[in-house]
């Protein structure tokens, strides 16, 4: 049988916390789309989504109203900057979809297409499933 050695017990633990870190880094950027829910945000009898399917939102939403201001919103999420976020509600380039709205999704990708009321909104796929 092979002994470890210090050198390899040390390089088993580095490895470990580099494993535990890129998870726990990962986590922060899927784990949400309002900056206050960590759970999946819609209600509805199928987990997998398409388009043209119509879900119930479980919790209150940010969505914002172009692909580019989706990718603003986030950036202002992750660093935690609640003025950006804030004036981007105010000048309507994003809003607070309420817990219960139905939602139709329109195209599905990494920032998904959504209609509200003949409107449409986007935000990142994790907020739908």
């Amino acid at each position: 049988m092979k002994k470890i050695t210090d050198f390899n017990l040390l390089g088993f633990i580095i490895l470990g916390v580099i494993i535990v870190t890129w998870v726990y880094v990962i986590s922060i950027f899927v784990g949400g789309c309002d900056s206050s829910s960590k759970t999946s945000n819609y209600s509805t009898s199928s987990k997998e989504l398409h388009s043209g399917q119509s879900v119930t939102l479980k919790a209150d939403t940010l969505v914002s109203s172009s692909k580019e201001n989706d990718d603003k919103l986030m950036s202002y999420i992750n660093k935690k900057n609640k003025d950006g976020e804030n004036q981007m509600l105010i000048s309507g380039q994003a809003t607070i979809l309420k817990k219960g709205t139905k939602v139709n999704i329109i195209s599905i990708g990494i920032t998904t297409e959504i209609e509200v009321n003949g409107e449409k909104w986007y935000a990142p796929l994790e907020c739908f499933q």
